[in-house]
């Protein structure tokens, strides 16, 4: 099943919902898959869908406003709930400024689980330049969600 196994991404015994399994829950509930039992999960925990929807990707405009441990937490978060800006530009901060690929390619990963073409096409381009080549055929699965979701390659 695409859908993330939910009860993996809660702690039951503290009632402390993950960030990133609220995502999976959300995207449950809007695409149809077990929508009362999920959303009663919700409820149990005291989160409404509101609660949990992802934020306005409008609100988050470039890297130059990653000045801070605070507005990294920040760009996290939102990340982590589904923000495919936030997502993107941690991992153009990961891969530009501090030079980490491998976080880079952590935060394009979850943005291309948030359907962000651009973190899509920078994953792809990561997983493709690796020597293995079972990362090399992700990559090329990568690269046909970004088309998929309007990425349009660049002519030269």
């Amino acid at each position: 099943m695409f859908y993330y196994n939910i009860l993996q991404n809660f702690n039951i015994d503290n009632f402390e919902p993950k960030t990133r399994g609220l995502y999976w829950l959300y995207l449950m509930i809007i695409n149809g898959y077990r929508v009362e039992a999920n959303k009663n999960q919700l409820l149990k925990y005291g989160y409404t869908l509101d609660d949990i929807k992802p934020p306005d990707d409008n609100q988050i405009e470039s890297i130059n406003e990653l000045s801070s441990d605070n507005d990294l937490s920040c760009f996290k978060i939102s990340a982590l709930q589904g923000s495919k800006q936030a997502a993107y530009l941690l991992g153009k901060y990961y891969e530009e400024i501090i030079n980490d690929i491998f976080l880079a390619e952590y935060w394009y990963r979850i943005g291309a689980q948030n359907n962000s073409s651009e973190c899509q096409l920078k994953l792809s381009q990561i997983l493709m330049e690796n020597n293995d080549s079972n990362l090399q055929i992700r990559g090329k699965f990568w690269m046909n969600q970004a088309l998929k979701n309007g990425y349009i390659p660049q002519m030269e």
